[in-house]
């Protein structure tokens, strides 16, 4: 072998370039695949953020209009108006939840909200019949009162949980640093 061939430079140049390009390779891969699942949490995120203040909004005009209805059957007695009135903006925030909050607010990011939101439809189904079916109206003039009361209960609780979610959007995030993967 000759002195000239072993000492040449070029096939660890050429090693050390190949390197280099398959190393540049895995890194730019790595780092836009990071990127990527970066973004999609952001999204992800961001859409929590406009599903819960949505729901806040609506959950708290909700409450605001039942207790409306609450009021003017204690005053006026009971219709069946008032439980087509007392359907009105439920279904509304019904419609919001399969529509909007659903997609953005799950059992594991917020169970208490699932959880609140699941025990008012399962109650609103029970407690207030539609006015189609006006012969399952309770003859009893405290019934809609009380079915009102409670349905009322589990909306204010629905409430506190959509708050208590929202109040966590304001607080501060952590440094950069701290984000695990």
């Amino acid at each position: 072998m000759s002195a000239s061939a072993s000492s040449s430079p070029l096939w660890p140049t050429l090693i050390g370039a190949g390197a280099a390009i398959v190393g540049g390779f895995i890194g730019a891969w790595f780092q836009t695949n990071r990127a990527d699942d970066v973004a999609r949490e952001i999204r992800r995120e961001e859409r929590r953020e406009q599903a819960l203040q949505a729901l806040q909004f609506q959950v708290g005009q909700t409450v605001d209009q039942v207790a409306e209805i609450s009021k003017a059957a204690i005053a006026q007695g009971q219709t069946v108006f008032q439980y087509a009135a007392a359907l009105k903006p439920l279904r509304a925030l019904s419609e919001l939840w399969l529509w909007q909050s659903t997609s953005a607010i799950s059992e594991q990011s917020d169970p208490g909200i699932v959880r609140a939101y699941k025990d008012l439809d399962a109650d609103v189904r029970e407690r207030l019949p539609t006015v189609y079916t006006t012969d399952k109206l309770p003859t009893s003039p405290d019934k809609l009162l009380a079915d009102l009361d409670h349905v009322l209960a589990l909306l204010r609780t629905l409430r506190s949980e959509v708050k208590l979610q929202v109040d966590g959007l304001l607080r501060p995030s952590p440094p950069w640093w701290r984000f695990r993967r």
